[in-house]
């Protein structure tokens, strides 16, 4: 893409062929993405996290979120996130997923935090940082999907106020049209421009990713 700066070499993955609710699981799937970009960074992989060879990252992601010891934190934690914590699915959560993140990446030279940013923030962070940055929006006046999280990889330079981003559910702006092959949804949803109208016109919930 011209006039867009891009992190080069952010894995994609797609969230269609995950083992655990692969329509509804974009938030660890744009985490995976994340964290290989970063183990990459520091020549380590997957099994250096714990994560079997033949386990997707995003399926053994998931599997922490939902462990015993997840749910544990989360009640030592209450006090300080609040009860709603649990009136809703752990993988939607972004003091979980951070969580997650630092349990697993912390000794490897990573750290991450939930924040809500400013798009000029995003940008400053990207181009400085160069690490991805997990983002939530919704893209509900496009597609059928609602609330989505998407792996930030970068963004338009010309002014248009874009986010770049590996989708892992396909392509909002083609509203995630039923029936296409695997291939078809990864290829639409590798490397997407998304305007702020579908983060808050500039304001929205974000991991960021930082080193120690």
């Amino acid at each position: 893409m011209s006039n867009h700066f891009i992190l080069e070499k952010v894995p994609y993955y797609s969230q269609r062929d995950n083992r655990y609710k692969p329509f509804v699981s974009c938030f660890p799937t744009s985490m995976a993405m994340a964290i290989e970009y970063c183990l990459n960074l520091v020549d380590k992989n997957k099994s250096d996290i714990g994560c079997h060879r033949a386990t997707q990252l995003e399926d053994y992601l998931n599997e922490l979120i939902y462990d015993n010891e997840t749910k544990q934190w989360m009640k030592k934690n209450q006090g300080r996130l609040g009860s709603w914590i649990w009136k809703y699915a752990r993988r939607t959560i972004y003091m979980i997923e951070a969580y997650i993140f630092n349990k697993i990446m912390n000794e490897h030279g990573y750290k991450a935090e939930y924040k809500q940013i400013t798009y000029d923030e995003y940008c400053t962070r990207i181009e400085e940082d160069k690490l991805p940055i997990v983002v939530g929006g919704n893209f509900k006046a496009v597609s059928r999907v609602g609330g989505h999280v998407c792996c930030g990889i970068g963004f338009d330079k010309s002014g248009m106020k874009e986010l770049i981003v590996r989708d892992p559910f396909g392509d909002a702006l083609k509203g995630y049209p039923k029936g296409k092959s695997q291939e078809q949804n990864d290829n639409d949803g590798y490397e997407n421009a998304y305007g702020l109208r579908f983060y808050k016109n500039g304001k929205f919930a974000s991991i960021v990713i930082e080193r120690v």
